[in-house]
C-alpha cells in the first residue's frame, strides 16, 4: 500500500471540500442580504397597495409627462399626504432597474450598518417628490448583496424606476462615469429632477466612485 499516495489523495479531497465550503459561505454571505431585502420589499409594497385607495390623481391624470408638464407639485397635482425627508423610513422608496434585474428597498442613510441592509439614500439627498431635486443613492458593489455590482453596464436611455407613495418615478440614464472618491459635487442640485447612483470603483477598491446619472422622464400611478 502506497501511504504517500493515500496521504496525497486525502489532502486533495480535503482541499476540494474546503473549496466547496468556502464557495457556499461566499454565496450565503452575498445573498442573505438579498433574501432579507425580498421580504422587506414585499412588506412595503403590500403597505403601499393597501394605502392606494386614498390616492386619487387630480384631473384624472394617470400619467404625467414632465416634458409637457414642467411643474411637479405633489401637494397640488396629487391629492396625497406628502412625506418629509426627516420622516423617511427604510424601504419607503423601492428602486427597480429592469436591465439589471434589481429591485430593492432604499434605506434611509449611508452609514456602514445601513448600507449592509441595501442601497442607501444619501443623508443630504431630497426625496423624489422635490422639484428639481437630485436623488442620490449609494450601494455596495462586491459585498452585502452587491446591489450596484453591474451598474457600469447601464447605457444611455436605460430605465431606472423609483416607487414611492403610490407613484412610480421613471428616470432614464444620461451617462455613466467615474470620479475621485472625494468628489462630492455629484450630489449637488443639477437644475432638473435627477437621480444619481454611486458605488465603489473599480470593483473591490474605494479609489474612485462610479456614478450613474439619470433624468426624470415620467411619473405614473403604481396601481390603476
Amino acid at each position: 500500500m502506497n501511504f504517500k499516495l493515500i496521504k496525497k489523495s486525502i489532502i486533495n479531497n480535503l482541499l476540494i471540500i474546503l473549496g466547496i465550503f468556502m464557495l457556499i459561505i461566499s454565496f450565503c454571505h452575498l445573498n442573505k442580504w438579498r433574501f432579507s431585502q425580498n421580504e422587506f420589499v414585499a412588506k412595503n409594497e403590500k403597505k403601499d397597495s393597501e394605502n392606494i385607495p386614498t390616492i386619487q390623481p387630480v384631473k384624472d391624470e394617470s400619467s404625467i409627462n414632465i416634458h409637457e408638464k414642467t411643474m411637479i407639485d405633489h401637494e397640488t397635482d396629487h391629492n396625497i399626504s406628502p412625506i418629509k425627508r426627516d420622516n423617511y423610513e427604510d424601504g419607503m422608496m423601492i428602486i427597480h432597474i429592469p436591465k439589471l434585474n434589481i429591485r430593492a428597498g432604499v434605506i434611509k442613510g449611508t452609514s456602514k450598518p445601513q448600507l449592509k441592509k441595501g442601497p442607501g439614500l444619501y443623508e443630504k439627498s431630497p426625496l423624489v417628490t422635490e422639484e428639481n431635486g437630485n436623488i442620490c443613492i449609494a450601494g455596495h458593489r462586491t459585498t452585502y448583496g452587491a446591489w450596484f455590482r453591474n451598474i457600469d453596464k447601464l447605457d444611455k436611455e436605460d430605465e431606472i424606476h423609483i416607487d414611492f407613495n403610490g407613484f412610480t418615478y421613471l428616470y432614464k440614464v444620461e451617462k455613466v462615469f467615474s470620479v475621485n472618491k472625494k468628489e462630492w459635487s455629484i450630489t449637488e442640485p443639477t437644475g432638473y429632477s435627477a437621480l444619481t447612483l454611486t458605488t465603489c470603483h473599480p470593483p473591490g477598491s474605494a479609489r474612485e466612485r462610479l456614478v450613474v446619472r439619470g433624468k426624470l422622464e415620467k411619473i405614473h400611478k403604481i396601481y390603476e
